[in-house]
């Protein structure tokens, strides 16, 4: 037994060792573990130091503040690091991950490296040299002081830092957020624009007082805070030439985020796409930028100057009142239904009151009176017409006062009690606030909602048509009877369209009140062409409901369109296409065509 265990383990012996000698090509063994963390301890996040040596030059970037502070080698002034550039850096050392790592050899280029990196901070220090490429790959050797062995690395690290001076400096002008801003001042040409923060709103204090449009000071204080500079001089005796000391505009920034003010001052033109621009604090500094930020910064307060009449929250409107001479409207929300209070208490057609508050909201100046006009003159003391939107729990709402023409035809001059200052408003603007109360209201005649007429009853030239409902056992059948007393059944596809638009009686639009069916001649109702009376279904316990409804045509001879009457009602409507429709079947029906 023992001998054939001896043998057995011979032969596979040299079964292994033929293979290794017989096959050089097989698999070798695994590399080894990659170091995920080749800097050590180190926390990059704390560096208060960076020094750079690369093929551009030696550079030292010192954390100052809030910032970085870059300075050469060379003996150039110190001047502001970009802080992305710093940032970068100090990222990709976070990040840095060994592919594979090996013993430190001549052809790595180590000993004499294409570029170091020394981070510092209160905890130590970390030092790196960037050698050659590998040929393996698109990465390249690195050495971290401390570790036994080089590392093979992918060259983003070395990217970072193999910048030059320019590269390395930071590139934007103004070094706050636009968010962070409180004020802005902008002198040119002896007129001077300023604005300040106040409560998260804009307002404007120079040449004109008042609120600030929010997107138009957004665009400008963005101009500003993105400036960028295309390039650098560092002697500073050079600032008369360039204009900088008597400049053509000056901008002055406070902002949250530093303190004292920042002063930009803009000299004569470099070439004719840029401009030279020196930042107080900086002297050493002339920056050129952009010559569009010399427009940029051309603003006129009038342009700048919020023209909404109002500033009305989102909170939900209750309430809507509007005064045009003696006529009073009133519109008031009673849960989910806006009701005409004033003067006919009916139920108000939603879409019609929403697109008043929209309306409200949305109205703006087209211009300004001077502190001169007189307000009188102008319609305003007293007002000729006035709106007020209110909302629940707020005794006083928002009031506009809407005075005499401006521009007849064209404009008119208003005021908000937000605002305090006579402007002009397009007519078209706020004419749908002067209507009379019946063209707010429901544009559902009969006020019902979800009715069942039974039969309907058409009577004009030819005499009595009825549409009737016969409801039998598996559903309804439809019938015209005639005043012949004929009788002829038609199919539900024609007939329900007609009892469905009925139901509901929906016109496009109300056209004027009326005290009798007499006085309404110009209509064509005094003597009306048509006379519909509808009978709803019995809900019990009530009885069936009858309306009578009367419909006209033309007010003139030239005139097709039709009008019609609720009896009792008052309020002359246009009825809806679909309404026209149903009466028309009727009306053809006497004549035999269904």
């Amino acid at each position: 037994m023992k001998i054939t265990t001896t043998i057995v383990l011979l032969v596979l012996g040299l079964a292994l060792a033929g293979y290794f000698v017989f096959a050089p090509d097989a698999v070798p063994p695994p590399p080894m573990t990659p170091r995920e963390r080749p800097i050590g301890d180190y926390d990059p996040a704390l560096t208060s130091r960076v020094e750079i040596r690369n093929r551009q030059g030696q550079f030292t970037i010192v954390r100052d503040g809030m910032g970085w502070r870059l300075e050469s080698g060379d003996g150039a002034p110190a001047v502001e690091a970009a802080r992305e550039a710093v940032k970068a850096i100090l990222d990709e050392v976070a990040s840095l991950k060994a592919i594979r790592v090996a013993d430190e050899s001549p052809g790595q280029g180590l000993e004499n490296p294409r570029a170091t990196l020394v981070l510092a901070s209160m905890r130590g220090s970390l030092r790196m040299r960037f050698g050659a490429d590998d040929l393996n790959g698109p990465n390249l050797f690195v050495a971290v002081d401390g570790m036994k062995k080089a590392m093979v690395a992918s060259p983003d690290l070395l990217k970072a830092i193999d910048k030059d001076r320019t590269q390395l400096r930071e590139h934007a002008v103004v070094p706050v957020h636009a968010f962070s801003m409180t004020a802005c001042t902008i002198e040119r040409g002896g007129e001077k624009l300023a604005l300040r923060k106040q409560s998260g709103n804009w307002l404007l204090e120079s040449p004109i007082r008042g609120r600030a449009d929010p997107e138009r000071t957004r665009q400008l204080l963005n101009s500003i805070a993105t400036l960028t500079a295309v390039d650098f001089v560092d002697d500073a005796s050079k600032a008369a030439s360039m204009g900088i000391e008597s400049p053509r505009v000056v901008v002055r920034l406070r902002s949250d985020a530093t303190m004292g003010e920042i002063v930009l001052r803009v000299g004569g033109d470099r070439d004719p796409s840029t401009v030279w621009l020196a930042r107080d604090g900086s002297p050493s500094t002339l920056f050129a930028v952009p010559a569009s930020f010399v427009e940029a910064v051309t603003v006129k307060a009038d342009d700048l100057r919020d023209r909404r009449l109002v500033l009305l929250g989102p909170e939900a409107v209750s309430r809507l009142a509007i005064r045009d001479g003696d006529r009073r409207v009133r519109l008031a929300r009673r849960g989910d239904t806006w009701f005409v209070d004033e003067p006919s208490g009916r139920i108000a057609e939603t879409k019609a009151v929403l697109d008043l508050v929209d309306r409200f909201r949305a109205l703006e100046a087209t211009g300004y009176a001077s502190d001169r006009d007189d307000r009188s003159a102008m319609g305003l003391e007293p007002a000729r017409a006035e709106i007020e939107i209110g909302q629940a729990g707020v005794d006083r709402g928002v009031i506009v006062k809407l005075g005499a023409d401006a521009v007849p035809g064209e404009s008119r001059w208003a005021v908000s009690d937000q605002i305090g200052e006579p402007a002009r408003v397009r007519s078209a603007d706020v004419e749908p606030f002067l209507q009379p109360a019946f063209a707010f209201e429901s544009l559902k005649a009969l006020g019902r909602e979800g009715a069942s007429v039974r039969s309907v009853t058409a009577t004009g030239v030819e005499g009595p048509t009825a549409l009737v409902r016969d409801s039998v056992s598996g559903g309804d059948r439809f019938y015209v009877v005639r005043a012949d007393g004929s009788r002829t059944e038609v199919t539900r596809a024609e007939a329900s369209p007609v009892f469905d638009s009925l139901a509901t009686f929906v016109v496009d639009r109300w056209v004027a009140e009326i005290p009798s069916v007499s006085a309404g001649a110009e209509f064509g109702l005094a003597t009306p062409e048509t006379t519909l009376t509808i009978t709803f279904a019995p809900a019990p316990p009530a009885e069936a409901e009858t309306r009578r409804i009367i419909i006209g045509l033309g007010r003139t001879p030239g005139d097709s369109r039709m009008y019609g009457l609720v009896e009792g009602d008052g309020r002359v409507f246009e009825p809806s296409g679909e309404v026209r429709r149903a009466i028309e079947f009727i009306a053809n029906a006497v004549k035999g065509s269904k």
